[in-house]
């Protein structure tokens, strides 16, 4: 299965927040709208010049020391990296949920005041 480690997120995003998420495999390629969309936003994303390029150096010499705000990363960069997108994901999503029951307390708050 590829894209596995983002299926398993929404996943887990969906078990944490009680979702019933239904996903279908769609075609490539078969002329679905949505699929055709999320495969030209892909190109798009690709084509930026957003993309840190970092020419090629071979040295036997070259050492560098991964750090995350100014903390050494003693971990696999692949799985810090991981951790660290799956994190911000979660604190994304929970931000939306905090701000939906924000809304609705200040409704719920602006419905019981009486007009002048």
């Amino acid at each position: 299965m590829k894209n596995r480690s983002i299926i398993n997120q929404i996943k887990s995003c969906c078990k944490a927040k009680d979702l019933n998420l239904v996903l279908h495999k769609v075609k490539g390629h078969s002329g679905n709208k949505w699929n055709d969309q999320a495969d030209r936003l892909a190109k798009e994303g690709k084509e930026k010049s957003a993309c840190l390029n970092i020419p090629e150096i071979v040295s036997s010499n070259l050492q560098a020391v991964p750090k995350w705000k100014n903390q050494v990363i003693e971990s696999p960069l692949r799985s810090f990296i991981n951790i660290i997108t799956a994190t911000a994901y979660e604190t994304e999503w929970a931000n939306l949920s905090r701000t939906v029951e924000i809304v609705v307390l200040n409704q719920n708050v602006n419905s019981d005041i009486e007009p002048n």
